[in-house]
């Protein structure tokens, strides 16, 4: 939006060590809509290190999973070390205090990328049903490089303080539901009479699919736009301009410009992420709520 990057431009334009391993050609478009291959890294990446500028210089050494470009998968983790380093190769200062200073303290959001110790008392640690032994998971498999298995549970990383203090963005947000909520309507709508964060063609933009079709990581049904989610018929959380994000603990969040709205849903203990389940289910409500308002 502030014309610091050109989506049709290559990574490599912006972060020229990214260039290497048949990855020269890849669009921002394309890695930011998951078509990267980037998964992970073998061996992992510590719990310290997500945010940091050697966690983007190891991911831009690494050899793509598949070709640059050619299809897609759900990068659950790296996709935000990508958003990170491009953000602080074109701004200079990161991802985490850009939204600090431009976005959560500007609208009021209680919902941090990187959370204050003091606010800690606050954190309710996220819980797991008792459920048997888990398979085996291949560090170096697709699934395992995603979710970071040579170190350890993805579904556990929110109740590390060491990641929620870093913010990592791919995995590392705190907050409330509502303050996920006004996050995603100060974008398009603003709130308490500010005005919205994105303009009308930011908006379309990311409203805009990029991919649809079979998710290489996850073995399903998915679609994306830039970064985010896009509701398709099995994830049909809003119209057809809606863009926001599904969380590996069934949460969600999105905007609807088509209802002017932001929706936000944060359990506490997990639900089964595999299938549409009550965050859809109330999303569907607000929609139709707001559709008879209107």
């Amino acid at each position: 939006q502030d014309g610091l990057l050109d989506l049709d431009r290559t990574v490599a334009h912006y972060w020229p060590e990214f260039g290497v391993h048949g990855k020269d050609r890849l669009l921002l478009r394309e890695a930011l809509s998951h078509q990267a291959g980037l998964l992970g890294v073998e061996g992992g990446f510590a719990l310290d290190e997500f945010t940091t500028s050697q966690a983007a210089s190891r991911l831009a050494s690494e050899k793509p999973a598949w070709r640059p470009g050619s299809c897609f998968g759900y990068h659950a983790l790296t996709i935000g070390i990508i958003m990170e380093e491009l953000c602080r190769r074109v701004t200079g200062t990161s991802l985490q205090s850009l939204y600090d200073h431009r976005i959560r303290t500007a609208y009021g959001i209680d919902f941090f990328l990187g959370l204050p110790e003091e606010l800690e008392p606050r954190y309710r640690d996220v819980l797991y049903d008792v459920d048997p032994p888990q398979p085996w998971l291949d560090p170096l498999s697709l699934a395992g490089l995603n979710s970071n298995a040579a170190v350890g549970s993805i579904m556990e990383l929110p109740n590390h303080r060491t990641v929620r203090a870093a913010g990592m963005s791919a995995a590392g947000g705190v907050g409330t539901a509502e303050g996920l909520a006004r996050l995603y309507a100060g974008a398009i709508t603003g709130v308490d009479g500010r005005a919205p964060l994105l303009t009308h063609e930011t908006v379309r933009v990311m409203s805009q699919e990029q991919v649809w079709g079979l998710d290489r990581v996850s073995g399903l049904d998915n679609a994306f736009a830039v970064v985010f989610m896009k509701p398709h018929m099995s994830r049909n959380f809003g119209s057809h301009r809606a863009f926001g994000h599904e969380g590996a603990n069934a949460a969600l969040g999105f905007a609807d410009p088509a209802y002017g709205l932001g929706f936000g849903y944060i359990p506490q203990r997990a639900e089964d992420g595999r299938t549409p389940g009550k965050a859809h289910r109330l999303a569907a409500e607000v929609r139709r709520a707001a559709s008879a308002l209107s």
